[in-house]
C-alpha cells in the first residue's frame, strides 16, 4: 500500500522533469539559432513567436478529427506557406538562406534518429526490409 503513493510521486515528478527538459532544450536551440544566424534580440523573440504559433497551429490541424485528410493537407500547406512568408519577412536574405539550411539540417537529423529508432522495433530488422 505504501508503494502506491511513492509510485505516484515518481510519475508526477518524472513528467515535470520531461517538461523541464523540453523547455531547456527549446532555450538551447533558440540561443544556438540566434548565434548561428546572428539575429538581433528582437528578431530572436519574433522568430520564437512565429515558430511557437506555427507548431501550435500545426498540432491543432493534425488533431482536428472534423477535417478529412485532404483538408488537413491543404490547411497544412497553407500554414507552411504563411510560416515561410512570415520568417522571410523577418530575416535578411542571408539570414533566411542560413535559416533554411539550418532547418533542413535539423530535419535530416530528426529523420536519421527516426530511422535508427525504427531499426530497434521488432520486425524492422528482418533481412530484406529497409
Amino acid at each position: 500500500m505504501k508503494l502506491l503513493p511513492a509510485l505516484l510521486i515518481m510519475l508526477l515528478t518524472s513528467g515535470a522533469a520531461v517538461a523541464q527538459d523540453s523547455i531547456v532544450l527549446h532555450r538551447r536551440l533558440s540561443r544556438r539559432i540566434k548565434h548561428e544566424l546572428a539575429l538581433t534580440d528582437q528578431q530572436s523573440r519574433q522568430l520564437q513567436v512565429i515558430e511557437n504559433s506555427f507548431y501550435r497551429q500545426r498540432k491543432s490541424i493534425r488533431r482536428n478529427t472534423a477535417l478529412s485528410s485532404a483538408e488537413k493537407d491543404a490547411q497544412l500547406l497553407h500554414l507552411q506557406q504563411t510560416h515561410a512568408n512570415r520568417v522571410k519577412a523577418l530575416l535578411s536574405v542571408t539570414q533566411y538562406v542560413q535559416y533554411r539550411q539550418w532547418m533542413a539540417k535539423r530535419q535530416e537529423q530528426w529523420l536519421h534518429a527516426q530511422r535508427l529508432q525504427d531499426r530497434q522495433l521488432p520486425g524492422k530488422t528482418t533481412p530484406g526490409k529497409t
